[in-house]
């Protein structure tokens, strides 16, 4: 307003008819009064200034004496980050049970819900908790995965990943990045349990190992120790008796223990880089969809010489916003076995008692396939419904002598439909109500059914995987 005043005030001059010297005298007056008043108020900027500067300085010394306190002596032990990123730790976990049920006797749902994650009795299942450790220092990323269950606790997964120009690196404990479900944990399925062909392949674990894995612009190449959870290879093989609960016969020594197809197992480790399993993914995203191509082999654990080689196609499209999707997968298993000749003559009475194994050189072939659909009519509400078959070649065998394949639970042609309904309540909730109709031979009916309620819960921020 002054500055107006000052203004209307020269013009007033100038428009006056007074002589020159006046007007130039006032008009000399008016602009000293308006230096002065711009001096005035720069020094109000510049006092101002200065008090917003000082109680910067006092907040910042309050923040860092309150982080020292909380962090003590801890903050000391790691200055050696200084200069190479922050240290970030997280700390999350996932909670999965089920309850339900089928008609037939446990024995028998074991052999069904093959998957070591899958509701497999009757009444309530606590198919895990998952703790979840991740942390990030400088250029490297650790993960760590333990799980809880009702048997026991173990390590999961605990690797650490980190980029070198193009290159992606994971080194340690971790899933073996073959098709869509093998990689991925328990909440990042669909349904409740995993498709059948990938318990008989891989597994009711998964397949993992500990490794390192390269990765470049889509392709990746794993080689991994084969000896721990990898069961079409050298890891420890899971039962393949048909029929009721036997006493598990003695063998002679160069028959060791059954393993695939009830050939002969034998334990051993890691020799050469020849004991290693191997992985080669490929995967695109398409115009349509993406599209994976998976290759696995290695020795397994019949004979220091044999070896399997797996093979996967997968094969995934969503729409509109992820309301829809198709996701597929295909994979076949070729384990190849010599030929096992043994007797072995026990001194008992009856000559019968004597073990007497005599199968041929072998390449048993097991493959099968999935395929399912999943539509949200929702954001809270969804369907689904997956498909699985089975099947295989060349008859399996117990205590030495051949059987038909079809009775074998682990290489039988086989059947499965799941209807699924899903509710989510909340982003980090959600319930799953599936169905399950097997066909498969060694069935006492030959069909079984089966109803399974799950309820997972999420707490903290955890990762995607």
């Amino acid at each position: 307003m002054r500055i107006l005043f000052v203004a209307f005030a020269t013009l007033s001059i100038f428009a006056n008819s007074a002589p020159v010297e006046d007007r130039l005298a006032a008009l000399e007056a008016a602009v000293r009064q308006l230096q002065q008043q711009v001096t005035a108020k720069d020094g109000k900027i510049n006092s101002l200034t200065e008090q917003l500067a000082h109680y910067q300085e006092e907040e910042q010394e309050d923040h860092a004496h309150c982080e020292h306190a909380a962090h003590g002596v801890a903050e000391e032990n790691h200055d050696y980050h200084a200069g190479h990123g922050e240290e970030q730790v997280t700390v999350s976990g996932v909670l999965n049970v089920a309850v339900g049920g089928g008609d037939e006797a446990q024995s028998v749902m074991e052999k069904l819900q093959a998957g070591a994650h899958d509701p497999r009795k009757r009444g309530f299942n606590l198919q895990q908790f998952e703790l979840a450790v991740n942390g990030e220092v400088g250029p490297f990323e650790a993960q760590s995965y333990v799980i809880f269950r009702e048997d026991g606790v173990e390590l999961e997964e605990a690797f650490v990943t980190t980029e070198v120009g193009d290159l992606d690196l994971k080194l340690g404990y971790f899933f073996t990045e073959f098709g869509r479900i093998n990689p991925g944990h328990l909440e990042t399925w669909d349904f409740l349990d995993q498709p059948v062909v990938n318990s008989r392949l891989f597994g009711g674990e998964g397949t993992r190992g500990s490794g390192l894995r390269l990765g470049w612009h889509g392709f990746s190449l794993t080689a991994q120790n084969s000896d721990d959870q990898a069961l079409s290879f050298r890891g420890e093989p899971g039962g393949h008796a048909h029929g009721e609960e036997e006493e598990k016969e003695e063998f002679p020594a160069g028959f060791g223990e059954e393993g695939i197809g009830g050939r002969s197992f034998h334990d051993s480790e890691v020799g050469s880089m020849d004991d290693l399993m191997y992985t080669l993914r490929w995967g695109s995203q398409l115009p349509v969809g993406k599209l994976g191509i998976s290759t696995m082999w290695g020795r397994n654990g019949h004979a220091s010489d044999t070896a399997t080689w797996i093979y996967g196609l997968d094969y995934r499209v969503a729409a509109d916003n992820g309301r829809w999707s198709w996701q597929t997968e295909i994979m076949k298993r070729e384990y190849h076995t010599n030929a096992v000749a043994l007797f072995d003559d026990l001194g008992t009475p009856d000559p019968s008692d004597d073990i007497n194994i005599d199968l041929p050189a072998e390449t048993l072939e097991d493959w099968g396939i999935y395929t399912q659909f999943l539509y949200n009519m929702t954001d809270a509400w969804g369907l689904g419904v997956r498909y699985d078959y089975a099947s295989g070649t060349v008859d399996s065998a117990e205590g030495g002598q051949l059987f038909d394949r079809n009775l074998d639970p682990a290489r039988g042609d086989r059947s499965r439909i799941s209807p699924l309904l899903t509710y989510r309540p909340t982003q980090r909730t959600r319930l799953r109500l599936q169905y399950n109709l097997d066909d498969a031979d060694f069935l006492p009916d030959g069909r079984a059914h089966g109803i399974w309620l799950g309820f997972e819960v999420t707490f903290g921020d955890h990762p995607d995987h």
